[in-house]
C-alpha cells in the first residue's frame, strides 16, 4: 500500500504448531531502519490481512484470523487495538486453511454498517463466503453465511478467491474449477454451467472495465498443466459462458 511518501506493507503469518500462533506484521518504509513491527493481534493465526481500498481516508486494516477453534474477522484503524473501533465478527467452529477478502465498490471502513466479504477455505469443504457487516465496538460485527452452494444442495463449500464489482460477486472454489456468481450483492448465487480448464484452486480477478465489458480473468491448475482463461461473459443473472481465449501453461 502506497501511503504518504512511502510504502506500507502488511503480512499475515500462521504457526502450524498447536497452541502456537502467528500474527500481522507491518513495515513502514518511511520509518528509519525499515523494521517489521508486530501489530499485536493477539494469540491468533492470521490467514489474510488486507488494507481497506479507502485506506488513505479510513486507515483500516482487516484480518481473517483463527484461535484454532473459531474464525474471526477483525480490523485495526490507525493506532487503535484490533476490534477497538469496530467490533470483531466471529465465525463459530470453522478453522481456515486459507482465506480471502473482498471489498465492495466505494467501501469506507469508518462508515456505519460497512460491509465486506470473507471467503474461507478449510481444506475439507467446510468453508463458504461470509458477509460481514461492521458495527461500532463494543458490539460485535454481524456475520452471515451466504451458503453459495445451496442451490446445488451444498451446505458449505471451500472458497479459494473472491472478486467484486458493483453488486456482482464471483467466488472461485478451492480444489475445483468451479465459479459461483451473485449479481445481487450476495443474496442469491448461481454456478457456471461449465468449469474453466483445470482441476483446482480457481483464482479470479475482475477487470477494471467489468461494468461495460464483463471481463473476468480466471486461473486454475492441476497436476498436468495450469490454465489462464482470459475472460468469460455474464450473459444474464444466472449464466456464465467462457470464451476460447485460453492459454495453457505446461509445467
Amino acid at each position: 500500500m502506497h501511503f504518504g511518501n512511502a510504502n506500507l506493507v502488511a503480512v499475515s503469518t500462521v504457526d502450524a504448531d498447536t497452541a502456537q500462533f502467528g500474527g500481522v506484521y507491518l513495515l513502514d518504509e518511511s520509518q528509519n531502519g525499515n523494521t517489521w513491527v508486530n501489530a499485536n493481534i493477539g494469540n491468533l493465526d492470521v490467514y489474510r490481512a488486507a488494507f481497506s481500498p479507502n485506506y488513505s481516508n479510513d486507515r483500516q486494516i482487516v484480518a481473517i484470523a483463527s484461535d484454532e477453534t473459531n474464525t474471526f474477522v477483525s480490523s485495526k484503524i490507525v493506532n487503535s487495538n484490533w476490534g477497538q473501533t469496530l467490533g470483531t465478527a466471529r465465525i463459530n467452529a470453522i478453522v481456515p486453511a486459507a482465506a480471502s477478502i473482498a471489498f465492495p465498490d466505494g467501501y469506507n471502513g469508518t462508515a456505519g454498517n460497512a460491509v465486506l466479504f470473507a471467503g474461507i477455505d478449510t481444506g475439507a469443504n467446510g468453508g463458504d463466503v461470509f458477509q460481514v457487516t461492521q458495527a461500532a465496538a463494543p458490539a460485535a460485527s454481524a456475520v452471515k453465511d451466504l451458503k453459495i452452494g445451496s442451490r446445488n444442495g451444498l451446505n458449505s463449500i471451500d472458497v479459494g478467491s473472491l472478486a467484486f464489482s458493483g453488486s456482482t460477486i464471483f467466488a472461485g472454489c478451492a480444489r475445483s474449477a468451479w465459479v459461483y456468481l451473485s449479481t445481487d450483492g450476495g443474496a442469491s448465487w448461481a454456478q457456471n454451467s461449465k468449469p474453466p480448464t483445470g482441476q483446482s484452486d480457481t483464482c479470479l480477478i475482475i477487470a477494471p472495465d467489468f461494468t461495460n465489458q464483463h471481463k473476468v480473468y480466471v486461473v486454475s491448475r492441476n497436476r498436468q498443466h495450469s490454465a489462464f482463461r482470459a475472460s468469460f461473459i455474464l450473459l444474464n443473472a444466472n449464466s456464465l459462458v467462457f470464451h476460447k481465449n485460453n492459454v495453457k501453461l505446461i509445467r
